[in-house]
């Protein structure tokens, strides 16, 4: 005899488990499902916008990756960047940071 209970969970009719497909959509949803299709708006409610990632960006990115700054940073951002923000912020170019060795 087995000890082990075999439990079959309520499942719609979709084969999902009731119990997922009731749950609530998360808060981001909220905000970007009744404004998808709006004209004239950056969707950076999921992370990616509609647009192509500028060159300067992609630049940064590659010298980054040379620069072996692979890892997350703390989570106030790297420091020596968090210093110069508020001056940085209002230019439509702004210096590279690196973080520290």
């Amino acid at each position: 005899m087995s000890d082990k209970i075999n439990y079959d969970p309520p499942r719609s009719e979709n084969g999902l488990r009731r119990s997922i497909e009731n749950l609530p959509g998360s808060l981001i949803r909220h905000v970007a499902e009744p404004n998808m299709g709006r004209d004239g708006l950056l969707k950076l409610w999921f992370g990616e916008p509609d647009v192509p990632t500028p060159q300067f960006i992609k630049d940064a990115a590659t010298a980054a990756l040379a620069d072996n700054q692979v890892f997350y940073a703390q989570n106030r951002g790297v420091p020596g960047c968090t210093a110069r923000r508020p001056a940085t912020i209002s230019t439509s170019t702004a210096s590279p940071c690196r973080a520290p060795a």
